[in-house]
């Protein structure tokens, strides 16, 4: 913790003194206080979710002290100089200024995420949002422009990763994180990586058909390991008997010479809906 966190009990002290020592000046105490209660009330003495301090939450607190200032402002010098008329004038305007700027700030997700990884390079939330959101941009565009983004999203779920793991004892991430990594892996061409994350992903979740399914993707395309496929392609159709799960399991059973089940899984997943190409359906005789 910084040094303002173990200052901020002095801080808390000298305000409440100075709300006692001017306790006759209403402005000062109306100022004052409608800031102290207000905090309080977003404080989270008792935290709920994950976030414990955020700048939105200081943001009707704010008004006390900016109503304080503007009396202070006024009494003391606007009544007394004109010239401070100018000087409010100008401190407004950089104020503005400062703040259509910071507003540039959140035109999108990546814009925001990438401003907060500037200052915290390595903290795992700002990545993984980061991740999320232009992994959603890089699968609506063509692979020879989504490629840095995958890239960019690898990046971002690696030190996100990274992070996670040296703070749990398991020595693990967060699962939703290494399945948009494999998935990422996967779309670029690189199937060992992206095969090493959905393993990762399986080991701490166990009921997402769609994971099976992808991995057993792999193991049919890439390492021809045609059983193992068939056993991720049944536990996905136990989980969800999707159409295309049935299609890929027979395929893995027309590989290895079984064409009863691979005709009878082919019938499954037309009568779900599968368009099958007329190859394939010439071969097992079904066309």
């Amino acid at each position: 913790m910084g040094l303002a966190i173990y200052l901020s009990p002095l801080f808390v002290i000298a305000l409440l003194f100075f709300i006692w020592r001017f306790r006759k000046n209403n402005v000062i105490v109306f100022g004052l206080l409608f800031f102290l209660i207000n905090i309080l009330l977003v404080m989270q003495l008792i935290s709920i979710g994950f976030t414990i301090v955020a700048e939105r939450y200081t943001y009707v607190a704010y008004i006390g002290l900016a109503f304080l200032s503007a009396m202070l402002v006024e009494k003391y010098f606007i009544a007394k100089n004109q010239l401070a008329w100018v000087a409010a004038v100008l401190l407004f305007g950089i104020f503005g200024f400062v703040s259509f700027n910071r507003t540039k700030v959140w035109k999108n997700s990546y814009e925001l995420w990438s401003d907060v990884i500037e200052d915290y390079p390595a903290a795992p939330l700002p990545r993984v949002d980061r991740a999320q959101w232009v992994f959603n941009e890089a699968i609506a565009l063509k692979p020879a422009e989504a490629l840095p983004l995958f890239q960019l999203v690898i990046e971002d779920c690696s030190v996100a990763i990274t992070t996670d793991s040296l703070r749990n004892p398991q020595g693990k991430g967060q699962p939703s994180v290494y399945l948009l990594r494999g998935v990422s892996y996967k779309n670029i061409n690189q199937p060992e990586k992206a095969f090493s994350d959905f393993n990762d992903y399986l080991s701490m979740v166990s009921d997402n058909a769609a994971v099976f399914n992808s991995r057993g993707s792999l193991l049919l395309s890439h390492y021809e390991k045609y059983k193992e496929a068939i056993m991720d392609f049944n536990k996905a159709i136990q989980i969800d008997p999707a159409g295309n799960y049935f299609y890929n399991r027979s395929i893995c059973y027309y590989n290895l010479g079984d064409t009863v089940n691979a005709r009878l899984d082919a019938a499954t997943a037309m009568k779900k809906g599968v368009t099958l190409p007329r190859e394939y359906l010439q071969s097992l005789k079904l066309y």
